[in-house]
């Protein structure tokens, strides 16, 4: 069988990065185009050092996100002066125009790289979702195999959600532009990647044909995430790890608590972006937040925590969810996050209908009421994600691009 050469498209990172590196080891990566990959000799990150102070940490922050020292450089093709557009552009305006910025990069993104088709001309080319539709549309012409990369659901699934927790901030015509897109990706794919069974299952109620997808579950890093020990404590810990967001449903967990207004309670917050002002509904009291975490630190929050909490309205996995559990820490999540796959009720953790109120209230309250079981529900977690690896997702990823090349 003779080897591919594998284009790989991502103008963000999410799980790119173990991607890239899966086809890294099996000597099937041509390129990774991305919008920007810490390269510390390149321009423009060799002028962060004449930032003012707090914009260099937030450079720096930035690209510890955007570099993984596995991957070889060789690789790597960046385009970022459009990423570094859109995060002045978001700093000046508090993140206002973020949604259109965002649809800029990626449609100028997928722009590049289909001219970098004509050149490179891979085997097979990987594009992320909405930023795909116009070098598909190219490889395709050039019999070049095109694998969409759906980190989402469906859009006719997921856009129904939108209206409801974006409420005032949906933008109809932004929405159905961004579909038009996903359309033409999904009809110019020969295959498509997702990654749980709720976006498995809405691809297929939506008319996609069965054989054209793979599901490829996500991993954790066991090797920084594991279990705690037991430890006896007065005080019931609850952790959200997440954007500040509604589409996380952290308003709901936040109006839950404080309708409860249970006794010894250690709520602890950890994400970035407080839209529309969320956090400041609610009593200070109320919770603790931390903005941003590394990997490591974040293990002994997942540790100290009786119990995690995710209630999206939408997560098509929820990264959050694995590394908890690897942790020994049971989860409470909505029926509409993507590692409920994960989840066996009531034995390693709990599902709750997304955007109930009182079925998490009343989820919340039984776990504060039988703490005491928590501990057990957390081993069961633990060792429920022993399959659930990098290790295991690369493994996965090139069986399947074996398969398709056979």
């Amino acid at each position: 069988m003779k080897k591919p050469s594998i284009v790989v498209s991502n103008p963000i990172r999410l799980h790119s990065h173990h991607q890239v590196y899966a086809l890294q080891q099996k000597d099937f990566l041509q390129k990774f185009i991305c919008s920007s990959w810490h390269k510390p000799q390149q321009f423009p990150y060799t002028h962060f050092k004449y930032l003012p102070s707090f914009l260099f940490n937030k450079a720096e922050a930035f690209c510890k996100k955007r570099c993984h020292e596995k991957i070889d450089p060789h690789f790597v093709e960046q385009h970022p002066l459009r990423e570094v557009s859109r995060v002045l552009i978001n700093q000046l305006s508090n993140n206002r125009f973020n949604k259109h910025l965002v649809d800029w990069q990626q449609y100028t993104h997928d722009k590049i790289v289909a001219k970098r088709m004509k050149k490179l001309r891979p085997n097979i080319l990987i594009g992320y979702e909405i930023s795909c539709a116009k070098s598909f549309y190219v490889a395709k012409k050039m019999g070049i195999t095109t694998i969409l990369d759906l980190a989402n659901v469906h859009y006719k699934y997921c856009t129904p959600l939108e209206e409801i927790f974006d409420g005032n901030d949906f933008n109809t015509t932004l929405t159905q532009r961004i579909n038009q897109r996903k359309q033409i990706e999904y009809d110019h794919s020969d295959y498509i990647f997702c990654i749980s069974t709720l976006a498995y299952q809405s691809l297929i109620n939506n008319g996609i044909p069965k054989e054209k997808i793979h599901l490829i579950n996500l991993g954790a890093d066991l090797s920084i995430f594991h279990p705690k020990k037991y430890k006896k404590s007065k005080t019931f810990s609850l952790l959200f790890v997440g954007s500040v967001i509604k589409r996380k449903g952290i308003h709901l967990l936040l109006q839950a608590l404080s309708e409860l207004q249970l006794p010894n309670i250690d709520f602890t917050i950890i994400g970035a972006s407080d839209h529309n002002n969320i956090l400041r509904s609610y009593d200070r009291s109320l919770y603790t937040h931390i903005p941003f975490l590394s990997h490591k630190d974040l293990v002994k929050y997942y540790q100290k925590a009786d119990l995690f909490v995710l209630p999206s309205y939408l997560d098509s996995w929820g990264m959050v969810v694995t590394e908890a559990m690897a942790c020994g820490t049971p989860v409470l999540i909505s029926d509409n996050v993507g590692s409920k796959d994960l989840v066996i009720e009531g034995q390693n953790g709990f599902i709750v209908p997304s955007g109930d109120l009182q079925a998490l209230k009343k989820q919340i309250l039984y776990c504060y009421h039988n703490k005491e079981k928590l501990f057990s529900l957390g081993q069961n977690a633990y060792h429920s994600v022993q399959d659930f690896t990098w290790e295991k997702y690369a493994c996965n990823l090139s069986q399947t691009i074996e398969a398709i090349i056979s």
